[in-house]
């Protein structure tokens, strides 16, 4: 026979290949050998298969055999002993804590509905509410100018009317009743400022805008980008939005435009002769003539506003 491994020729009596020492298998019953993995003897017909164990193919799951068995380990179970708890409930302190509770709601109720510090009586007061129109009083004052410039001025108060900017940016204007509305300008606004008859804006492009307080004779007076607009004394003062954000003077005479200093500024108080701002490193005050600069403050500071000798 020929070794199905290494092809040399095997004598039919010997049991294992000369070369290669592979094991010559054979036929159960007749003992001639068999060729390998032959399901029946070819001299004898016998199956050789029947009764043979299922072989392996290396690298696949095989059983293991009881000595190979793993040793299993005993799981270590640890019992934990309830902590006694105390489930008496003090009734005496639930009964106190809610009467405390009850009586501090009809207090405030009391005091909300009936306290001299509101109202003497409520009930009038509200039937008057009613029948009388809301109205705001008085100028505005200096800081409240200020402090509405410094956050995008949307509002200007005259003695007979308000500008104020609606929801869409739009310049309205009404009475001291809040009636009589009227939109003087239909595109997004801001810093209102108003003289005579005169009202100064920027539009949505932050240029400086000029119109009449009837909403006539509308026009451009600069067509770039400011902020922070203060006007006084047919001067208006205000942030550059371009080169480093400095304080610039429009002359409203000459229409000529001033550059004062060289330094980022925000939140202008025209106070005077001198200028009072904030900058990235602090509080600083310059001539309206763009001369002193100086630091008042160190630090940061995100608004301003300077009125009778103090910073706010």
């Amino acid at each position: 026979m020929i070794c199905p491994r290494c092809k040399t020729e095997v004598n039919d009596d010997m049991n294992f290949c000369p070369q290669c020492g592979m094991k010559i298998e054979r036929c159960p019953h007749c003992g001639q050998p068999i060729i390998q993995g032959a399901k029946f003897c070819s001299h004898c017909g016998t199956n050789v298969q029947q009764g043979k164990q299922t072989s392996y193919m290396e690298g696949y799951y095989q059983p293991l055999n009881e000595q190979d068995q793993p040793v299993s380990h005993t799981e270590e179970t640890q019992t934990f002993q309830d902590v006694p708890v105390n489930k008496k409930i003090n009734k005496k302190v639930i009964i106190i804590s809610v009467a405390v509770l009850v009586i501090a709601s009809v207090l405030s109720y009391v005091y909300i509905y009936h306290g001299p510090a509101i109202n003497n009586n409520s009930q009038y007061n509200q039937e008057v509410r009613k029948k009388e129109p809301m109205t705001i009083g008085s100028q505005t004052s200096f800081s409240t100018y200020i402090g509405n410039i410094n956050q995008s001025g949307t509002s200007y108060q005259t003695e007979g009317k308000i500008y104020i900017c609606d929801d869409n940016g739009y310049i309205v204007s009404m009475d001291k009743n809040l009636e009589n509305r009227k939109t003087i300008v239909s595109e997004s606004c801001q810093y209102l400022n108003v003289v005579g008859e005169i009202l100064y804006y920027t539009n949505k492009d932050n240029y400086l805008c000029q119109i009449s307080t009837e909403g006539k004779d509308q026009k451009v007076i600069l067509n770039k980008a400011v902020y922070y607009v203060v006007i006084k004394d047919d001067k208006i003062y205000y942030q550059l939005d371009e080169e480093n954000e400095s304080i610039y003077i429009y002359d409203l005479k000459t229409n000529q435009q001033t550059r004062i200093n060289e330094r980022k500024s925000y939140n202008l108080n025209v106070i005077d002769e001198q200028i009072y701002f904030t900058s990235d490193d602090g509080i600083y005050r310059i001539g309206i003539n763009g001369q002193g600069e100086e630091k008042i403050l160190s630090g940061k500071y995100y608004n301003l506003i300077y009125q009778d000798n103090s910073i706010i």
